[in-house]
């Protein structure tokens, strides 16, 4: 508990709200928008504090840092207009984690075109932030799509990867209501196919294990990121 907390009184949200959404946006305080009846009830979230945040880690026996993954979703939406830029700005302000993080989850991977260009952009950030690893930092690449699913096997033989994750949520929707929402259940039941017997998903499992198992990588399923 005291490490979450630190992690979120470590971010300066006002300075992303202001620096990264659109005219008019305010910072969260809670969970739901207070527009919603009951929104705003219960504690307010953590205020900005650094020396606090430092404070709590130290309590928690991190005060040299710990190994963490940071993940973010490229996505534009209404509610996060510049997924990149933010997730650059919280890499900035959590500031120096790079020398322990055992590895960054690359969302929407769809080829080896796309991990080469976040290979790039991540070394260049390591280079400008004088990390001193000793290797690389490893990449997770979430396979979301079927034309990621084709790419399977390029995907994991590039020495950066570490591990294909299925993201199977997205894939489902990737698809357009080829494969109903009953379909992501642990279970058939009568008249619906679940996870383990829809041979869309089931074959997206497949390649992708198989894949990995080609090249020494590892295969993961329902990944929280």
């Amino acid at each position: 508990e005291r490490v979450r907390r630190a992690i979120a009184m470590g971010i300066d949200r006002q300075r992303i709200v202001d620096n990264f959404y659109p005219k008019g946006s305010i910072v969260a305080t809670h969970f739901t928008p207070c527009a919603i009846p009951g929104g705003c009830e219960g504690d307010e979230w953590y205020e900005f504090d650094v020396e606090a945040a430092k404070a709590l880690l130290t309590e928690a026996g991190f005060a040299d840092g710990f190994e963490t993954t940071i993940s973010y979703r490229d996505v534009v939406r209404g509610y996060l207009p510049q997924p990149a830029l933010v997730a650059q700005d919280i890499q900035a302000l959590v500031g120096g984690a790079g020398d322990v993080w055992c590895h960054l989850m690359i969302p929407k991977a769809e080829s080896v075109a796309d991990i080469e260009l976040a290979v790039r952009a991540i070394d260049q950030a390591a280079a400008q932030a004088g990390l001193k690893r000793q290797q690389p930092i490893p990449l997770h690449a979430l396979i979301e799509s079927a034309h990621a699913v084709h790419n399977a096997f390029a995907i994991a033989a590039h020495p950066r990867v570490q591990s294909l994750s299925f993201g199977m949520m997205d894939f489902v929707s990737s698809h357009g209501g080829a494969i109903p929402a009953s379909a992501m259940d642990v279970a058939s039941s009568p008249g619906k196919l679940g996870q383990f017997d829809h041979p869309l998903i089931t074959r997206a499992k497949l390649e992708i294990s198989i894949a990995c198992h080609a090249f020494g990588k590892v295969p993961s399923h329902s990944v929280i990121t």
